[in-house]
């Protein structure tokens, strides 16, 4: 016998998780040829206008000046921030119980399906007499023990969370009407057996398991979203697995908690990210377009058909019971972070039956975010559990049952018969209140020590926010003092700085005048060998004739002033060396040495007594009497050096370990020298001549054949010696005679008198000093 048409109204709060089970049971009646409306809060038309006008159904909004949780503004977003459910959902059935009334009084309806919390359907239909069944969105553990004692638990724990008396007390006068409610009208349980264990249940409570829409035959891979899908075709490209992130559209996550959420799960690795999120708390992570490219968030997603995508692994739901069964019958394992109301019951469900782990909301770190969702990720047991679940809950119909309990109830004008009758008898009442009795005095006994326990950690909680409170306030004293510290050092580094900046361009300024000192002096000392001027101490000297090889000089010579007698300035100009001229400034090469001038034709021959000379003391100050140093000097007096390529000239070379000096080398006994035969490869001499190559300041002392060697470090026209010293020492230095010119003789050091000059005198007598006897030279 076919089924007559039905009016039927479907009624509930505008919250996902009773509104889902609503809509899809009208959607269900609408496509069953029955006539149906969806009375709900105008602010979810947005959500489920369009679906249920397409689907045939009608709907109603109701109070469309009062905004909806989700809007993030008005007095339901505001009392559902501060955790206030009771509160806001009385708010919300104040609000639509006058137009609910209206409508119903005109459209008179046959049978009205409720959400088993929406206050405002059981207030209209005890008003108006209309029949009424209750859609019941939770497990079946609700109808186990259904007392009113049943309530004291709960609302201590409501208590607990909220610590809000005006939110217990409405949680109360809720639990006042809703259980009378739910032993008196049929109850369309949308939970299954299987998450719910097997037990005895009443006859008015019929199973339908859950009203979510059954997974499709064929592999869905896209949504209703087309920006969503794009995002999913990247993803597989780059062979992402995702997490879906839902917390329903009741739940506002507390700062800390998003924050947990959003690093523990970007944590994970090789995973993308699709998060359903309330519009306001974007900002919170910095906003969208500074999120990474693998998470993907949105205040709205079709959530049904993005948990059947095959890359979903795991879903991070707040286990509210829709939510629940969503992941059920997409056979998705979960990570449950429960908040209030069922959502508890259901996580320690979901993770008894092995297919769910569970986050503590008020202990909530990144660390747990990941850890939980890798350990679900990587185990292959959560989804078999997953899996054994999904094929249990697609044994019930779901919606179509409740269209089907919604028509016998209309076909047979209620189900009185499934109703118990009270009893007469007060003993049999007593014996079947005392289980319950006992069950409510244990649940009271637990919820006393959990709130001792909540009010010790909040306690604690407070001391360690406290703490950390004065432990930040000194760190931060500790980083001011220390930046203080930084800019002081970094002050001191600037004048630090600053002042070596100075000293460097003093330093400079000195170089770039000790460079024109240089170039003056140069200018000055244009008589000189400028090549052996710069070169190195160990360069070589030259010698006049008729003195000894040069040795190294203890001390100098002290100047000699002569006498003025004819005689004794021959004499000493016989032992004086040949001054050069004074070369014009600017001269780059030195002058050819001038003929010797001896100091008795200066003074004159004939002279026979001392003249007196005026002379002032600045003038005898300013002209020094002594010879000025020469490149080439023996004993401190001056030499002609290397004229024309003939000359005496001295240098000092090292040996290196194992080498020899490589010199080919005669001597006879006539001359007392070494003469140079030729320069062997590899040897010291060699690579000296090498370093005095063409175009550098030492080419004239190359070693050639022909050169006599007269003394080798001390020792002097002495061959054997000299030979003996080469192969003994390493440091050498050897004066060499080039070209055919007279050698000096050995001889001692000369010794000259100091001139002493008195501050005081106006003029001065020379007188004469003899000068030591020459030896005669050797032959």
């Amino acid at each position: 016998m076919g089924v007559r048409r039905l009016k039927v109204a479907c009624v509930s709060i505008p919250e996902a998780g009773h509104l889902v089970p609503t809509v899809q049971v009208a959607k269900a009646l609408a496509q069953r040829g029955h006539e149906t409306a969806l009375l709900t809060l105008d602010s979810a038309a947005p959500k489920f206008a369009k679906s249920c006008e397409a689907a045939g159904c009608r709907f109603v909004g109701l109070a469309p000046d009062l905004p909806g949780s989700d809007a993030g503004h008005g007095p339901v977003a505001e009392l559902m921030s501060r955790g206030l459910m009771s509160t806001a959902m009385s708010h919300v059935s104040a609000a639509m119980l006058p137009e609910l009334l209206a409508w119903l009084k005109a459209e008179r309806p046959d049978v009205v399906l409720a959400d088993f919390a929406t206050q405002a359907a059981s207030q209209a239909v005890e008003e108006l007499g209309i029949p009424m069944l209750l859609n019941v969105p939770g497990p079946l553990e609700l109808f186990k023990h259904l007392d009113m004692l049943f309530a004291l638990p709960f609302c201590l724990k409501i208590f607990l969370a909220s610590r809000n008396v005006q939110e217990t007390r409405l949680t109360y006068r809720m639990f006042t009407q809703l259980v009378p409610m739910l032993k008196t009208r049929v109850c369309l349980v949308n939970s299954f057996f299987g998450l719910d264990l097997a037990h005895d249940l009443p006859p008015h409570v019929v199973v339908t398991g859950s009203t979510a829409a059954r997974p499709s035959t064929t592999r869905r891979t896209e949504t209703s979203d087309s920006r969503l899908n794009a995002w999913l075709t990247e993803m597989r490209q780059r062979q992402l697995r995702l997490v879906y992130v839902t917390m329903g559209s009741m739940q506002v996550l507390e700062p800390f908690q998003l924050k947990a959420l959003y690093e523990g799960l970007r944590a994970l690795k090789n995973v993308a990210v699709c998060w359903s999120l309330k519009e306001e708390q974007h900002q919170q992570l910095g906003g969208l377009e500074s999120l990474p490219a693998h998470f993907y968030v949105s205040k709205w997603l079709p959530q049904g058909e993005a948990m059947q995508l095959p890359e979903v692994a795991v879903v991070v739901t707040h286990c509210g019971f829709g939510g629940l069964n969503e992941t059920i019958a997409a056979g998705k394992p979960m990570v449950a972070l429960p908040f209030r109301a069922d959502q508890p019951k259901n996580a320690e469900i979901a993770h008894a039956r092995g297919m769910a782990e569970v986050l503590q909301p008020r202990k909530l770190t990144a660390a747990a975010v990941t850890s939980a969702v890798t350990k679900v990720l990587e185990d292959p047991r959560y989804q078999q559990r997953a899996s054994e679940l999904q094929r249990q809950l697609l044994k019930t119909k779901g919606a179509e049952a409740c269209v089907e309990a919604i028509e016998r109830f209309a076909e047979n004008d209620g189900c009185e018969e499934l109703f118990a009758r009270p009893t007469k008898s007060w003993t049999r009442s007593l014996l079947g209140l005392a289980p319950s009795v006992g069950l409510v005095l244990l649940g009271a006994a637990l919820a006393i020590r959990e709130l001792v326990l909540s009010e010790v950690e909040h306690k604690v909680q407070e001391k360690s926010e406290e703490m950390w409170s004065k432990g930040k306030q000194f760190v931060s004293q500790l980083q001011l003092r220390h930046a203080e510290k930084m800019t002081e050092m970094v002050e001191d580094l600037g004048r630090c700085q600053k002042k070596q900046s100075e000293l460097e361009a003093e330093n400079e300024r000195l170089k770039q005048a000790l460079q024109s000192l240089g170039s003056h002096f140069a200018l000055l000392g244009n008589s000189f060998d400028s090549k052996e001027y710069n070169s190195s101490p160990d360069s070589a000297v030259s010698t006049a004739p008729g003195l000894s090889p040069p040795e190294e000089p203890e001390a100098k010579a002290p100047p000699y002033t002569p006498e003025p007698y004819a005689q004794a300035a021959q004499a000493a100009a016989e032992v004086l060396a040949q001054v050069p001229p004074f070369p014009p400034f600017g001269s780059p090469a030195p002058m050819s040495p001038p003929p010797a001038i001896s100091i008795a034709e200066s003074l004159g021959a004939g002279v026979s007594t001392p003249q007196r000379t005026p002379l002032s003391l600045m003038q005898s100050l300013a002209t020094p009497l002594t010879p000025l140093p020469s490149p080439f000097t023996v004993n401190g007096l001056a030499g002609v050096g290397l004229v024309g390529g003939c000359g005496i000239f001295s240098f000092t070379l090292r040996k290196a370990d194992g080498a020899e000096l490589g010199l080919n080398v005669s001597h006879s006994a006539d001359d007392r020298v070494l003469c140079v035969e030729g320069i062997r490869e590899g040897g010291a001499v060699e690579a000296w001549n090498r370093q005095c190559g063409a175009g550098t300041p030492f080419a004239e002392k190359t070693v050639l054949p022909g050169d006599r060697i007269l003394s080798v470090n001390k020792v002097s026209y002495d061959p054997n010696l000299m030979l003996q010293e080469c192969r003994e020492k390493q440091l050498l230095k050897l004066t060499i005679a080039r070209g055919n010119i007279p050698l000096p003789a050995a001889q001692e050091d000369l010794q000259f008198p100091i001139p002493q000059l008195r501050a005081d005198a106006n003029e001065f007598v020379p007188y004469e000093e003899k000068a030591p006897a020459q030896k005669p030279s050797d032959p």
